[in-house]
């Protein structure tokens, strides 16, 4: 008998089982190395040590059934029987051997270079979805996310690009410059864009769509806020109003005080002429003292609107017994200006009549173009060097800051208080007022 048929079952079990693992591992490479037209010494290696390693798991066979059964064995195996059992070891060791330096160098060149397949795989891995088809609407190329969206929409494969264009308008949302938004089952939403391009000089369709699901979420919580921030500007704004008439109200009252006291001084000076005797010497002077009040008396009650503020602070003026001097253009174009400077000169007219005791303030106002400026000076007693600004300068300096603007006092010779608004900050105020 053969060295081979002498050798025990075990060994001959063991090398068989080698053997098919050898064979199953060289057809896979084998396959591999084709789809992806790897080079060509690698495929046909594979073809033979995949058929090496069948013939001698066939062998092994035809070894086994002799050794148990006393089978007959056709001559293939009676040949491969006679060999050496070191050859048959030999053989196996080096078929396994290349086997899995195939396998290893066949997973580098999948991994590095660019082959059809390689090409086709990163075609179907991109997150975005893609179909390419002719003018007939017949499709020559598509990816997985393309294929599972027209299996979700239409039911069916993707091979005609018609049906599935149409059923894309069907379900979608909205359109916004020719593409469509379409929501799936599964909450997933995608944006589908048609274009035209060219390859090999023939002109072919690109249908993509692009997974918005994230932005779209990001959308209507951004939509969400801006709701709710305009629902708190539009609090605001009626709460700025609130405070601003508020504080309107609030001078007025402590202008009527003024107009209190100077009506009782007049009353008591027309009582000392008439208990003195001399009304008729001093005749003019307290006719026209009484003129002056009846005329501010007959306005104290007016309503003060930004397009008529000139006038107001004008009457203010009239209610407190001061001058005013106005050097420059007002600003007759914006609300928000004309309510802080009507404040600030109420405040400045009752601080240059309680404080000063003057009777005549200058209200300067420029315009460079990029700006306002508004001093205001009176002609009353010096100040002190610190002036501790108290309720009424406090509220004109917030009132300036709340429109961009800023406050500055100066009392080196005279009481000057110097507002600069700018106009770039004033506008931007209105536009977040308005919304």
């Amino acid at each position: 008998m053969t060295p081979i048929l002498e050798m025990r079952s075990f060994v001959c079990v063991i090398l068989m089982s080698v053997q098919f693992v050898v064979a199953c591992a060289a057809i896979y490479n084998a396959t591999q190395s084709f789809l992806y037209k790897i080079r060509l010494w690698k495929p046909i290696s594979a073809v033979i040590i995949a058929v090496i390693s069948l013939t001698m798991f066939l062998v092994s066979t035809q070894v086994l059934s002799k050794i148990y059964y006393d089978n007959q064995i056709n001559k293939m195996a009676e040949f491969f029987g006679r060999m050496p059992f070191a050859l048959s070891v030999g053989i196996t060791a080096y078929c396994a051997i290349m086997s899995v330096y195939i396998t290893v160098r066949l997973h580098h060149c999948r991994n590095t270079d660019i082959t059809a397949m390689s090409i086709k795989e990163s075609f179907d891995g991109l997150p975005t979805g893609l179909c390419y088809f002719d003018e007939n609407g017949l499709v020559v190329l598509k990816n997985n996310l393309m294929e599972s969206i027209c299996l979700e929409l239409t039911g069916k494969s993707l091979n005609v690009a018609m049906p599935f264009r149409e059923k894309i308008k069907e379900a979608s949302q909205y359109e916004n410059d020719g593409a469509f938004t379409v929501r799936l089952k599964d909450g997933r939403v995608f944006s589908f864009s048609l274009s035209e391009t060219e390859i090999f000089s023939k002109p072919y369709f690109q249908l993509a769509a692009t997974d918005i699901t994230e932005f779209t979420k990001l959308t209507s919580t951004l939509e969400y806020e801006i709701g709710e921030l305009k629902k708190v500007n539009a609090h605001l704004k009626k709460y700025n109003e609130m405070v601003y008439d508020l504080t309107r109200e609030e001078e007025i009252l402590r202008t009527k005080e003024i107009i209190h006291d100077r009506l009782g001084s007049t009353l008591i000076t027309t009582r000392r002429y008439l208990e003195n005797g001399t009304l008729s010497e001093n005749n003019s002077k307290l006719l026209e003292m009484w003129k002056n009040n009846i005329s501010v008396l007959n306005t104290a009650e007016n309503d003060c609107k930004d397009e008529n503020f000139a006038k107001d602070i004008e009457n203010a003026a009239k209610l407190v017994g001061i001058t005013l001097e106005t050097v420059g253009n007002l600003p007759t174009d914006n609300n928000a200006v004309a309510r802080v400077l009507t404040f600030a000169t109420m405040q400045c007219l009752n601080n240059a009549a309680r404080h000063a005791k003057a009777d005549k303030m200058i209200l300067e106002s420029l315009d460079d173009g990029e700006k306002y400026i508004f001093k205001f000076a009176n002609n009353g007693r010096k100040p002190p060097q610190k002036i501790n600004e108290g309720g009424g300068l406090s509220s004109v300096r917030k009132k300036a800051e709340q429109i961009g603007g800023s406050m500055k006092i100066s009392t080196s010779e005279i009481f000057v208080l110097e507002i600069t608004i700018p106009k770039s900050e004033v506008l931007q105020y209105d536009k977040s007022a308005d919304s």
